[in-house]
């Protein structure tokens, strides 16, 4: 039992009937938490039985959900307690089919497919008149990627009687904010991370103010090299042949890339190049592929996955030996769970931060963590991370015929040049160093010349114009809506941004804008921006761009790109 699991199973069964306080709770990555939450809850309902559901759990992502239930059915193996999981991609004449036929007593599901069918399938709500207890897993990433509505909704349709717990490896205001109207009234908060010292204390405090800041666990031994943006391609090469001299036989290797389409160029990349077996784990893969990747992957004992950030939350893979990340997370709350991966359950673990020197200022969002920082113009050790070999030298030379990897190639940079929009104001970065970064990455894998992008896309990123930037308009009429979307959306959360810090001296580290806080100021640019700029007035006017804001702001932080 871990000292979280303890904590936590302390708090909630010293009632006599299993659990009664509301909990608040905070605990670090890899330490055990959910277990901490599903125990007292089979508890609850194995001293009092129910009728229809007893215990609802509700996670942001379809991969947590199902790993929460796989968990819960081993839990429930002896029990006379079912469970069910309710994600989307399945119809809801199918998961009604599986609720009459289960008669789940534990429902674990993602908030908006909980949500569509509580509004609507018929009678729905009726199986949550006896729940008693609630559990929100990852309650900060639910609320980051704009559920607070949803959870606001849902909550209308359960008994006030209930039992809440949040948990999550990170509290903020608002997440205290939500505690404060979901739970009852006096719920505890409980911290289980390990104690720091005063000193330490002390700084979060005068950092942060009353939020408590996230930290990977000190038995993970964190690196970050800075290197050229032209050499990402060999450096995360020698970073994987490195951990896989290691151990030839046991190394498990995880990487995170910005976007899902870098995600899936550099698997496919790395497996027709550099012939180096690989998964990939990404939203653009149907549910299916993706239960069916993260299922080889956690049974594996050696094995390469390629993965944008789905993974970086509550995931909970086995015997991870190696974290790498290429390129700056959006926060530093989304390095800290990333490198969560590996190092869990008291297990020792590594993790490699890549970044191009335009990048280089994220380091100091990361300045309080133990984090060994080298450099390709100074370290004898981070250089050896540049050498070419017979492997790399031909993959990068010999692929300017393959239509898929071009293809490819051209999805990754547009949506880098996206990603990197959006935390050009963070990371210091001139639109210069966004177009150097973008097409570096791509050139160090031997592409001859730089993509082109659509001219609206690079009015859309306040980039048109730039000489360093290739545009076509011919390319304007292919261009996905959603991707129009979601760029027009980080342009908007940019300027808001921008303004802020003018006004108050403050920036919002929050991965999607703090789009709760922000929504009603958005709203105000929007409508301003309307009036006075006649591309975004006729971007606005086209249907299918309405359609594509509407859904991301339904789904706010699941990229589509």
């Amino acid at each position: 039992m871990t000292q979280t699991q303890a904590a936590m199973l302390s708090q909630a069964l010293q009632e006599p009937g299993g659990v009664d306080a509301d909990l608040l709770v905070q605990a670090r990555t890899g330490s055990g938490k959910t277990l901490g939450f599903l125990v007292p809850l089979v508890e609850r309902l194995r001293r009092k039985p129910c009728v229809g559901v007893g215990g609802l759990v509700l996670a942001p992502t379809r991969e947590l959900v199902l790993q929460l239930s796989r968990e819960a059915e081993q839990l429930l193996s002896f029990q006379p307690l079912t469970v069910l999981p309710l994600v989307g991609g399945i119809s809801r004449r199918e998961d009604q089919k599986n609720i009459r036929r289960t008669k789940p007593h534990v429902i674990i599901a993602t908030p908006g497919r909980l949500l569509d069918h509580l509004e609507g399938s018929f009678l729905f709500h009726t199986l949550f008149e006896d729940l008693q207890v609630l559990v929100l897993d990852e309650a900060d990433r639910l609320l980051d990627m704009g559920f607070t509505d949803t959870l606001r909704s849902i909550s209308g349709y359960l008994p006030e009687s209930r039992t809440t717990f949040l948990v999550s490896a990170t509290i903020n205001k608002t997440v205290e904010q939500v505690a404060g109207k979901v739970c009852r009234k006096k719920f505890k908060f409980l911290d289980c991370r390990r104690k720091a010292s005063r000193g330490d204390r002390e700084r979060e405090e005068e950092e942060e103010g009353t939020q408590t800041l996230a930290a990977p666990p000190p038995e993970i031994q964190q690196r970050a090299v800075v290197h050229p943006s032209d050499s990402t391609a060999v450096c995360l090469f020698n970073v994987i042949m490195e951990e896989m001299r290691r151990d030839p036989f046991r190394h498990k290797i995880l990487v995170f890339f910005p976007t899902a389409r870098m995600t899936s160029f550099f698997a496919l990349f790395f497996r027709e190049q550099f012939r180096l077996a690989s998964y990939e784990m990404h939203r653009r893969k149907d549910t299916a592929s993706r239960l069916h990747t993260m299922q080889r992957f956690m049974k594996d004992e050696a094995a390469v996955m390629f993965s944008s950030d789905i993974s970086s939350r509550g995931m909970d893979y086995p015997d991870v030996s190696l974290v790498v990340q290429v390129g700056a997370p959006q926060t530093r709350d989304q390095y800290v769970h990333r490198v969560g991966r590996t190092g869990r359950g008291g297990k020792f673990g590594r993790s490699v931060l890549l970044l191009s020197e335009p990048e280089g200022s994220f380091l100091d969002l990361i300045g309080d963590l133990k984090v060994r920082t080298q450099s390709t113009q100074s370290d004898a050790e981070a250089q050896k991370l540049l050498c070419h070999n017979e492997l790399t030298a031909m993959g990068v030379s010999s692929w300017q015929a393959n239509s898929q990897l071009i293809y490819a190639a051209q999805g990754a940079f547009a949506s880098l040049l996206l990603h990197f929009g959006f935390l050009r104001t963070k990371l210091k970065m001139s639109d210069d160093d966004v177009i150097r970064v973008a097409s570096g990455a791509l050139l160090s894998c031997g592409m001859s010349d730089q993509p082109v992008v659509s001219r609206r896309l690079a009015t859309d990123l306040q980039l048109w114009g730039n000489p360093l930037l290739k545009t076509s308009a011919a390319l304007d009429d292919d261009e996905d809506p959603r991707d129009l979307a979601a760029s027009f959306l980080n342009r908007q959360r940019q300027q808001e941004q921008e303004r802020r810090v003018a006004e108050t001296g403050e920036f919002d580290t929050g991965p999607a804008g703090d789009w709760v806080r922000g929504k009603q100021a958005r709203g105000r640019s929007l409508r301003r921006e309307k009036e006075t700029d006649p591309e975004i007035r006729k971007q606005w006017t086209d249907s299918s761009m309405r359609r594509a804001l509407g859904d991301l702001r339904k789904e706010e932080g699941q990229k589509v790109f």
